[in-house]
């Protein structure tokens, strides 16, 4: 209330008025960032931002139907209501940080008027044809992550003179093929390592390796109680079938700028 300003020492639980003595040779230095009352201030604003944000939507979106409304009573009626609901998710798409969607729908009318992306995410993008992929690429502004597995399915057609044309590669293995660095996710952890086994030697060449929680005893409970035990005859056949049933869960990463 008296405009001064409040020195608070974390480490002592003491405030002063006076500026304290820098650290001395050596001491121990505390960064900034992880002191209890930087985090709640910055809480606050950060909450701050948000609700101001949330309220300016919500205005933008009042002002759109305004003006709409007025132009109800010469118009086709039919027209402006798709044309304020596209403008609607428009505005929409503008104040969400993250918006999930289908390949199909990304070439929307409401996401292609929607500010650019800064990163594109194309998950299972080693199934998807090129041709299907750009509408989201068209989304994005500097960054495309394509997630995906060469090793798994194909892109995905139904035409047999498009695999002459190599209509069923996808950009994923097109870049793959060209040379571009692609990083790997070697670890899994989803499957016992009796079943790993085969997609690491048939598929990876032994570069894939077996999280910590698959390796424990008692991973997967009750059910490798009783693979182990009540159908342990029928043991190595269930378990070549469970393999092409869950190796499918190993994935690369494909970065490019």
């Amino acid at each position: 209330m008296n405009k001064r300003a409040m020195f608070v020492n974390h480490k002592t639980k003491k405030v002063q008025l006076t500026c304290p003595p820098r650290p001395a040779s050596g001491e121990e230095l505390h960064p900034t960032d992880q002191m209890p009352h930087y985090r709640s201030c910055m809480s606050s604003v950060v909450k701050y931002i948000e609700r101001h944000n949330d309220l300016h939507s919500k205005l933008l979106q009042f002002i759109q139907v305004q003006n709409m409304s007025k132009e109800l009573k010469n118009s086709n009626r039919k027209h402006l209501a798709a044309e304020l609901n596209q403008v609607l998710e428009t505005n929409i798409l503008d104040s969400t940080h993250i918006v999930m969607t289908t390949l199909g729908s990304s070439g929307s009318k409401a996401l292609e008027g929607a500010s650019k992306f800064s990163v594109i995410v194309i998950d299972e993008a080693a199934q998807c044809s090129e041709p299907s992929m750009l509408p989201a690429l068209k989304l994005g502004s500097s960054h495309c992550v394509l997630v995906g597995d060469p090793q798994q399915l194909p892109a995905t057609i139904f035409s047999m003179s498009g695999r002459e044309t190599k209509y069923d590669r996808s950009l994923f293995q097109r870049l793959e093929e060209a040379g571009h660095h692609i990083n790997m996710l070697d670890i899994q952890y989803r499957m016992h390592p009796m079943i790993s086994a085969f997609p690491r030697r048939i598929f990876y060449a032994g570069s894939l390796d077996d999280g910590p929680n698959v390796c424990k005893p008692d991973y997967g409970g009750d059910l490798n109680t009783n693979i182990r035990g009540n159908f342990r005859h029928f043991q190595v056949s269930y378990m070549i079938f469970i393999v092409f049933l869950r190796w499918f869960s190993l994935k690369y990463v494909f970065l490019t700028l």
